[in-house]
């Protein structure tokens, strides 16, 4: 999510060093104009989270999740305290509302997995049942919270757990939805990846890279 004149600036400065062919550059002027054309966007977009009194979204936040709702699929390309927590929050809690998705996978770094928790839990409470995988997550009558590593099958169990529509699991912890007691159940359903500090994918050809790119989800933030 960029402004129009910052994928203006994008589209010549690759053009100008040759890092994009034609091809990509006739791909980027639709993408361009669909930008521009505030029909396409839908700028009246309905957000479901706006009925939550919890929550109150700046405008450029807003903009961002009617932009990546029309999308589906896109770069969330804002500064670090911007609320792209928030952001993402808000499009897999309209996604599963509209049965677009039936569940949402957000991978981030295991220092911020418990972050995206309690930020799932503050603004949408039961709405958005979250699985920490790989950890047991206890929170007492006073909202402290407590952490219990799991092992190899209890997390398995996580994330065969029906009940649960949002899975935060850190980038190594990504290879289980490749093993057979797991994959069935991710194979033939819509779900949506959030990749959170993407950065962490570094090249193509590194596992980490393939694991999150050959799974099958239907929407990519």
């Amino acid at each position: 999510y960029v402004p129009v004149f910052a994928a203006r600036d994008m589209m010549d400065k690759l053009r100008a060093e040759g890092f994009a062919n034609e091809s990509d550059l006739m791909h980027m002027q639709t993408v361009l104009k669909e930008m521009l054309d505030h029909r396409q966007i839908n700028v009246d977009t309905v957000v479901r989270g706006l009925t939550n009194p919890n929550i109150k979204y700046r405008k450029y936040q807003l903009d961002a999740i009617k932009f990546l709702l029309h999308r589906g699929s896109a770069l969330a390309a804002l500064d670090m305290g911007l609320g792209k927590t928030s952001i993402s929050l808000g499009v897999i809690y309209d996604m599963l509302g509209r049965g677009d998705i039936t569940k949402a996978l957000v991978v981030c770094p295991k220092a911020v997995m418990i972050h995206w928790f309690k930020e799932a839990r503050k603004f949408y409470g039961d709405s958005l049942h979250v699985q920490v995988i790989g950890s047991d997550v206890l929170v007492d009558i006073k909202d402290n919270i407590k952490v219990v590593k799991l092992n190899r099958a209890e997390r398995f169990n996580q994330w065969r757990d029906s009940k649960s529509n949002v899975f935060v699991v850190n980038y190594d912890l990504l290879k289980d939805l490749y093993e057979p007691e797991v994959k069935p159940f991710w194979t033939d359903m819509p779900f949506m990846i959030i990749a959170d500090e993407v950065t962490r994918i570094k090249t193509f050809n590194a596992q980490r890279t393939k694991n999150l790119r050959n799974l099958p989800a239907k929407y990519r933030i």
